[in-house]
C-alpha cells in the first residue's frame, strides 16, 4: 500500500485505484483482481480457500461484537477497533479443535480468548483503573457482576488533571454468532470523585436471559467527567478512557 501525499486527501475509487483512510493516515491501493478459477475450484488450493472462509467468518464475528458494544465503547475505542476485533476473532476461530479448517467457527473455538481484549489498545484498562476488581458471569441467572474492591489504596484511578470525577460502567451482551444476533444488557454505572477513596466494595450488575445457550461477554469501561457550575460533563477523549472484556463465558 502507498500513502497519499499532499494537502488534499480523498477517499473512494478512481479507475482501478482505491483511496481510503485508516486511522489518521490516507492510503491508496489497486483494486483486487478477481480470484482465478484455480483458486476457487482447484484441488491444490483447498488450504487457501479454507483460510478465506475463516477470514470471512472472523470479519462477521468481529463486526457483531463491534455492534453489540457500540453504545458503550464510543467513549473508549481506538481508531483501529474493527481491525483488532477481526484479529482476535480469527485467533478464536483457529482455536476450534472440533471442526476441520474452513469449517471452524468462533462458537466452537476459543471464545474465551477474547477475555482481556482492549477496546482502546493505547490505553489499557489496568493502567487507568488502579482499584482491584472481580468479574462474574452466572449463566443460570443471567446476572453479570463487576465488584470494585476497597483495598485502602490512595486513589482509585489515573486520569486527566482536569477531571473531577470518574465513571465506571459495565455492559454485557449475549452473542449468537451462528445467527448473527445479539442481546445487549442495560448498562450500569457509578460516578466517583477522582480524589476520593473507597470506604467499601462497589458492585455493578447487569441482567441477561437466564440459562443462555450462547457466549456471554461482560465489559468494564472507565471514563472521566468534569464538574462545572454543578453540572458534570463527560470528557470525550480516548487519551484516558479505557474499556476491556473482563469476563467471557462460553456454553
Amino acid at each position: 500500500m502507498a500513502r497519499q501525499a499532499g494537502p488534499i486527501k480523498i477517499t473512494g475509487t478512481i479507475g482501478n485505484m482505491i483511496f481510503y483512510k485508516r486511522g489518521d493516515n490516507y492510503f491508496i491501493r489497486p483494486k483486487p483482481e478477481p480470484a482465478p478459477k484455480s483458486l476457487v475450484k482447484g484441488k491444490g488450493y483447498a488450504h487457501q480457500r479454507a483460510g478465506m472462509l475463516e477470514f470471512g467468518h472472523a470479519g462477521k464475528a468481529g463486526n457483531l461484537l463491534y455492534r453489540a458494544f457500540a453504545g458503550v465503547s464510543s467513549l473508549a475505542k481506538d481508531s483501529n477497533l474493527s481491525a483488532h476485533l477481526l484479529r482476535e476473532a480469527l485467533k478464536a476461530i483457529r482455536a476450534d479443535k472440533l471442526n476441520e479448517p474452513g469449517k471452524r467457527n468462533i462458537t466452537d473455538g476459543g471464545t474465551t480468548l477474547l477475555e482481556g481484549f482492549e477496546f482502546n489498545e493505547r490505553i489499557p484498562l489496568c493502567k487507568m483503573l488502579l482499584a482491584p476488581y472481580t468479574a462474574i458471569i452466572d449463566r443460570k441467572t443471567g446476572r453479570m457482576t463487576v465488584t470494585i474492591h476497597e483495598r485502602n489504596q490512595e486513589r482509585i484511578a489515573r486520569g486527566p488533571s482536569h477531571a473531577t470525577h470518574l465513571l465506571l460502567t459495565i455492559a454485557g451482551a449475549e452473542v449468537d454468532f451462528v445467527n448473527n444476533k445479539y442481546i445487549p444488557a442495560v448498562t450500569s454505572g457509578i460516578e466517583l470523585p477522582m480524589h476520593g477513596t473507597l470506604s467499601d466494595d462497589i458492585s455493578l450488575t447487569v441482567q441477561l436471559p437466564l440459562k443462555s445457550k450462547h457466549p456471554l461477554f461482560l465489559a468494564l469501561r472507565i471514563s472521566f467527567l468534569q464538574e462545572f457550575n454543578g453540572t458534570r460533563q463527560p470528557l470525550r477523549t480516548t487519551a484516558h478512557n479505557a474499556m476491556a472484556f473482563v469476563k467471557v463465558s462460553r456454553v
